[in-house]
Order: structure tokens, then C-alpha cells, then sequence
């Protein structure tokens, strides 16, 4: 049943676009998608009999591994999260992808690419028991799709460009590598000088794809398009979170705690 679920869930998913950056698969030098696909909106239904715990594989500050986590705890859902080494990808080479693309998850001894599809077959689980506090219908408005569109297209693309200006602001991204606790001291410290090098490196180029002039003005201008949304509201539907508010808030929580 799961394998049904997932199966269904490649048909409507969003693509996460983060690619190789100068040969490193580096945490935010990509492209998106030119086809985006559509993330249910559907009420979910049972499919696999629970408990299940995902193993989420991610890098630390990619806004589609944060989107997916997002999800997951507002379900109430546990999960482990294992921070893959964006130069030599040890911890995903085990796995049957057809890409070596985070986030990917592993769920019931299933592997499940792609930040929509991860999410999809979550929402395909979702009736479970088991789930402390799984959204229902309400949790899905009209909007959905054109929400998670722009914190793909909009939102995240003006992430990369702000966090990578300089190798300074780079270095800073690229901080956690020095916590993470399954890489030895010599693996924390080429993923954190290549991966600074190789971010800041490929900075301009991300911004003459995307024809982003200022980048910070238009980060602004970006994050102001929410804020002429909520009109005052605390959420996007008034009292009450659904789910373009937390494919925004998980976008947004990637960079939380850098100088952006």
C-alpha cells in the first residue's frame, strides 16, 4: 500500500531544485524545476498502518529538507534527520534513488524522493492514529498551490543569493558542518572550506540565471508579497495554520539564525 502511495505521490509532487554547484553538490546552487507539479490538496487517507518513524536525509539549511520537517512536526510526526556530506554523499549511496537529491526519506523501508512526494505520502498516511495531531480538510484551502508555488519559486530562489554574497557569509552558512556528529574532524572541516568556496563561487551565477539584480531589495520585496497576504492576520487564513503557512515558515526556518 505504501508503494500505491508513492506511486501517486510522483504525480503530484514539487521537485526540489537544488543541484551541483562547480561539481560539489553544494546546499542551495541550483535551478528549479520548469515543471512543477501539483501537491494534493485532498483530504489524506490511511494507507499503511502506523507506527512509522521517516528518516529524513537532508542538508541542514536547504529550504526543501526545512519544508518537509515542517510538515512533519506540525503532523506531530517523529522522525530522524541524518545530515548527508554534500562532496561525497556517503550517507544516500546506499539508497535505490534515481537522483542523489535531498531530501530524500525513508519510510517503512521505502525510499521516497522529492520534497512534494515525501510530503504526498505523509498526507497519504495521514489518518493514522498514531499521528498526535494530523491537519484535516480545513488544513488544505483553495490557495494551497499557488502558495507552495511561491515558496519555491519566489521565496526560495531569493534565499541562495542573500546567504552567499561574500565567503564570509558563506563561511557562516556552512557552520554546521562543525556539529554534525556522524563526520570525523577532517570531513567537518573540507565540507565547510570546499563547500564556502564552491557556494560563494557560484553566487553570481545563480543570480544572472534568476535575473536578480539587488538582491537584498528584492529579498524584501520577495518576503513583502506575505506580508501584503496575511493583512494583519496572524496566519494566511486567520487564527488558525494551514499549509502554505508552514511550506513558507519552513522555507524561511532553513536560514534561521544566519545574518539574512
Amino acid at each position: 500500500r505504501l508503494r500505491r502511495s508513492i506511486s501517486l505521490a510522483r504525480t503530484v509532487g514539487l521537485r526540489n531544485p537544488y543541484r551541483a554547484a562547480l561539481g560539489l553538490t553544494v546546499v542551495g546552487a541550483g535551478v528549479i524545476a520548469s515543471k512543477p507539479r501539483t501537491l494534493c490538496t485532498a483530504a489524506p487517507s490511511a494507507e499503511v498502518a502506523a507506527p512509522f518513524k521517516p528518516t529524513i536525509y537532508q542538508y541542514v539549511i536547504c529550504p526543501f529538507c526545512s519544508r518537509v520537517k515542517a510538515y512533519l512536526d506540525f503532523c506531530g510526526v517523529e522522525y530522524e534527520s541524518i545530515e548527508v556530506d554534500p562532496l561525497l554523499k556517503g550517507e544516500i549511496k546506499k539508497l535505490r534513488t534515481v537522483t542523489k537529491k535531498v531530501p530524500i526519506a525513508v519510510i517503512n523501508g521505502v525510499t521516497v524522493e522529492d520534497s512534494g512526494n515525501i510530503i504526498e505520502v505523509i498526507t497519504q498516511m495521514g489518518n493514522n492514529k498514531e499521528i498526535k495531531a494530523f491537519p484535516g480538510p480545513d488544513f488544505f484551502p483553495a490557495d494551497t498551490q499557488e502558495w507552495t508555488l511561491w515558496s519555491e519559486k519566489k521565496l526560495a530562489v531569493m534565499l541562495y543569493p542573500n546567504i552567499s554574497r561574500n565567503l564570509e557569509e558563506s563561511w557562516e552558512c556552512f557552520s554546521y558542518a562543525d556539529d554534525v556528529p556522524t563526520w570525523n574532524y577532517f570531513q567537518r572541516k573540507l565540507v565547510r572550506i570546499a563547500g564556502t568556496g564552491a557556494m560563494t563561487a557560484v553566487n553570481g551565477k545563480i543570480k544572472a540565471k534568476y535575473h536578480i539584480k539587488d538582491e537584498r531589495a528584492e529579498l524584501k520585496e520577495t518576503i513583502q508579497v506575505w506580508t501584503n497576504a496575511l493583512q494583519g492576520k496572524k496566519f494566511l487564513h486567520g487564527d488558525k495554520v494551514t499549509m502554505p503557512d508552514v511550506m513558507v515558515f519552513g522555507v524561511l526556518r532553513a536560514i534561521k539564525g544566519l545574518r539574512t
